[in-house]
């Protein structure tokens, strides 16, 4: 077991190790102080944020992944087709361009020109899924004006809310509706990397897993006790396009949170006989996912599902014992459609300004 996997297991409650709960929380309580203080200089201007000619959307989140910010950016960059030039700015995060001084230009809008293994798996899925250019790098903000040289008129920044260096024009923020303040904590004692309280600063609140009406009046309930931003709530539709020759599966993934892509095949109606969970931006290796497929062969299964992200870091040219499918995930938006196109509007109107 990862250390990773046994801190997630102590904030999930599925571990008890109360010497080492102790030790998370002294190290919250530190990581916590470290965010109060970055945001204050930048609040109180000691630390300046820097402005690019383009029109720049943060997509963000206060909590460690598992809001669906890959998703959506996927879902915006689609409404936003035919408006502007868009241009997305990421991190690649664990990937081989992350350590690279200066940002890579991954995809001119037409898929990437780095395999998953170099660009990271979330960027790769993105220069497959919209037709926005991509630039990968630690440092977002160089990323941003060269995208705006290039003539990128609308720069998404992905996972921008704690990247303040940069100025944004919009400001949307996602939230996991089953926990928004993730487990109450920060980390590593909890998944908050941002206090509650940055919600003030949000233009637009995105709450994803919104099934029902119910579930959208309480989510619209707990932020706002932080910020009047308006609400628009998302629920992700799940699918495998290819035909497995029964409801036998087994499954793998390397997410934050795993648990929702199993609950969401047994909503698929798939009976998963085994499943491996990887940390978060990982996958079992070639010869490890050949044990899983014959296990699973003996079980007669029919197949191996992961998600998207998972499955672009397979080897293309390794044949397994089981076919392995991917699960596409697409977000819609559940409630607050008229959120959503005061949200489009917003973005037009701050484009015809900007020029």
């Amino acid at each position: 077991m990862s250390v990773e996997s046994f801190i997630v297991g102590i904030i999930e409650n599925t571990k008890s190790h109360p010497v080492m709960r102790a030790v998370l929380w002294l190290c919250s309580f530190c990581f916590c102080g470290v965010v109060s203080l970055r945001n204050f200089l930048y609040d109180k201007h000691f630390l300046k944020a820097h402005k690019v000619p383009s029109l720049v959307i943060s997509v963000g989140n206060i909590v460690a992944g598992g809001t669906g910010k890959t998703p959506f950016l996927a879902l915006l960059c689609k409404s936003l087709e035919g408006k502007a030039k868009l241009a997305i700015i990421t991190r690649g995060y664990r990937s081989q361009l992350e350590k690279q001084k200066n940002p890579v230009l991954v995809s001119q809008g037409n898929g990437s020109i780095f395999p998953a293994s170099i660009c990271g798996d979330e960027p790769y899925f993105l220069a497959r899924t919209t037709s926005a250019s991509l630039w990968v790098g630690r440092n977002k903000w160089q990323s941003a004006k060269n995208a705006s040289a290039d003539g990128a008129k609308i720069l998404l920044l992905d996972d921008g809310m704690q990247h303040r260096r940069l100025h944004r024009d919009i400001e949307i923020v996602l939230v996991d509706a089953k926990d928004p303040f993730g487990k109450g904590f920060f980390l590593p004692r909890g998944y908050l990397r941002d206090s509650p309280r940055r919600l003030l600063q949000a233009d637009f609140l995105l709450a994803n897993h919104v099934e029902t009406e119910k579930e959208f009046v309480e989510i619209q309930k707990k932020l706002s006790k932080y910020s009047a931003a308006p609400v628009i709530a998302l629920k992700p539709l799940c699918k495998v396009e290819e035909k497995t020759e029964n409801s036998l599966v087994g499954a793998f993934c390397g997410i934050a949170k795993p648990d929702r892509f199993f609950s969401s095949l047994q909503k698929m109606g798939f009976e998963v006989k085994e499943k491996i969970v990887c940390d978060d931006h990982t996958i079992p290796n070639d010869e490890q996912l050949e044990a899983f497929a014959r296990r699973l062969k003996n079980q007669s299964a029919s197949a191996i599902l992961c998600t998207e992200k998972d499955f672009v870091k397979l080897s293309r040219k390794k044949q397994f014992s089981l076919p392995i499918f991917p699960v596409k995930m697409e977000l819609m938006i559940s409630f607050g459609l008229e959120n959503w196109k005061k949200l489009l509007e917003k973005i037009e109107k701050k484009l015809i300004t900007s020029h």
